[in-house]
């Protein structure tokens, strides 16, 4: 499917929402919809070079830029959002097995839903100066079931990862779980980052104390 200079407005829920590939979503604009894009794709490795969302205009109006799985950000690239009633753009949990870049959009706070992982020899990059809020159960998972990266570096701008809730909530922080055996990929990257109120507490029935899980972990299968 391959939609170009399309101008969707005015409706009750998405301007434009991708479910399946291929798609070339190109120079389109959404207006004064629910939320201007939604995409809702799995993994991302069954995407092709070609299919792409890009250059198009989710701002003017809607009630939320964008709303995407961790499969849309192989193919989102450059795309607008100023205009939008909220600041906020909704990246939902989920698994990314294919390079993906969560992009930085000035004035905007991506806001993750649900625990992300990272897996099949994918590399989740953030971009500098991205400021990702995470909800209470949220948090970032690299390498559960193979080797995975994450590629955060901030040197051209710091990155911040907070929680999304008020104080005295947080989030599950980042894990890199490296496979017994298997090593990792060689793409990680984790400078100029801050990490805000992560890290959580699971409590035990009896007499033990209470398990303390670090806001930035290193496991091992």
């Amino acid at each position: 499917v391959e939609i170009r200079r399309t101008v969707s407005d005015n409706n009750a829920g998405y301007g434009f929402a991708v479910a399946a590939a291929p798609v070339r979503l190109v120079g389109d604009s959404a207006r004064s919809n629910g939320a201007g894009l939604g995409v809702f794709i799995d993994g991302g490795s069954q995407l092709a070079p070609q299919d792409s969302i890009a250059g198009n205009d989710f701002g003017p109006g809607n009630g939320y830029a964008m709303r995407v799985t961790p499969g849309a950000l192989p193919m989102l690239k450059a795309n607008a959002a100023a205009g939008a009633v909220r600041d906020t753009l909704i990246l939902d949990g989920g698994r990314l097995t294919a390079d993906g870049t969560l992009p930085y959009v000035a004035g905007f706070t991506w806001r993750v839903l649900d625990p992300l992982y990272v897996d099949s020899g994918a590399t989740f990059t953030v971009a500098a100066k991205d400021t990702v809020a995470f909800d209470t159960s949220a948090g970032i998972v690299v390498g559960q079931q193979r080797p995975a990266a994450l590629a955060a570096d901030g040197t051209a701008g710091m990155i911040l990862f907070t929680a999304s809730a008020p104080l005295p909530l947080g989030w599950h922080g980042v894990e890199w779980h490296l496979m017994s055996g298997s090593g990792s990929t060689t793409s990680n990257a984790f400078r100029y980052v801050d990490v805000d109120r992560a890290g959580y507490s699971v409590p035990c029935y009896g007499d033990c104390n209470a398990y303390q899980y670090a806001a930035v972990r290193f496991t091992d299968s």
